[in-house]
């Protein structure tokens, strides 16, 4: 279990990690919420910094959020939290839909996602301007599920 933990005044390039849990220190806000592509996308602040983490949930069924977390940490839910959002999001058998549900820990509180898997990426500060998830020549992946 490799934890890999971007600060805020980060350097070089970030490895990716072999699996979760992965922690970062730093907030994160919603940024979006995509009805038609059941796409969320959390996105790490200040803007001081000279570089940002986007973490982006593809083919979400359902999520319990807080307004933001501060560290992050994403993690695979245990198998009661896993049932009860399938519950929540009416899934009979989500193994055999292929969702997972992933769990996002912070001290400001905790959230779930129930989706199909996720990407994360570092970008630099002046790929912001543009739409939340295109990338920019300079942006890295950190992360990525199998989905």
């Amino acid at each position: 279990m490799e934890l890999t933990t971007p600060s805020s005044n980060y350097e070089g390039s970030p490895q990716p990690s072999a699996s979760l849990p992965i922690t970062f220190d730093r907030r994160f806000v919603v940024v979006r919420y995509h009805i038609g592509h059941s796409q969320l996308v959390l996105r790490s602040t200040p803007h001081s910094t000279p570089d940002y983490i986007e973490v982006t949930f593809e083919a979400v069924a359902g999520m319990k959020l807080v307004p933001h977390y501060e560290p992050l940490t994403i993690d695979i839910a245990e198998p009661a939290l896993n049932e009860e959002m399938a519950k929540f999001c009416g899934l009979r058998e989500p193994s055999n839909t292929g969702y997972r549900c992933y769990k996002l820990e912070s001290e400001r509180g905790d959230g779930l996602v129930m989706c199909a898997g996720y990407r994360i990426f570092l970008h630099p500060r002046e790929a912001e301007g543009g739409a939340p998830t295109v990338r920019h020549q300079n942006s890295q992946l950190i992360l990525k599920s199998e989905y």
